[in-house]
């Protein structure tokens, strides 16, 4: 019973246990949700009009171990290092919204194929910027999960 097997891939309890989450919020949570089946992660917040810092998402290696596509709602900007998705605060209060998703997973690809792909950014193992909607790739920095 451990989170990988003797071979090293992930068990199924390791699979569990990785879970993506919001490690810290800039305003108040209104909701989140893991979906593992489309491998898509949700987070709504509320920010509130003085909203400083960053709202951090945790992204486990094991269910994100490469790039990964980012929808971002209000225009705001994001940044990957390591594990952590890191989206500054706009200030103003606001709903924000955001879903992240393995790069290339399949409803990824169902998406390119009906033509409502997101642009995207690529970095390769770099802090990258990213834009409304991009693809991010994780930096070498290291990571606190």
């Amino acid at each position: 019973y451990g989170l990988l097997r003797r071979d090293g891939t992930p068990s199924s309890q390791g699979l569990q246990a990785a879970r993506p989450f919001p490690a810290r919020v800039a305003g108040r949570p209104v909701r989140w949700a893991w979906t593992p089946e489309e491998a898509r992660f949700e987070l709504v917040w509320q920010e509130p009009e003085a909203a400083e810092g960053v709202t951090v998402i945790t992204l486990p290696s094991l269910r994100f171990p490469g790039e990964v596509e980012v929808r971002l709602e209000d225009g705001g900007g994001f940044r990957r290092e390591g594990s952590r998705l890191l989206l500054p605060a706009l200030g103003g209060r606001r709903l924000r919204h955001v879903e992240v998703r393995p790069a290339g997973s399949a409803a990824s690809s169902e998406a390119a194929s009906d033509g409502s792909a997101p642009s995207a950014s690529t970095v390769d193992g770099g802090v990258e910027d990213g834009g409304v909607d991009g693809h991010v790739a994780p930096s070498s920095a290291p990571s606190d999960t």
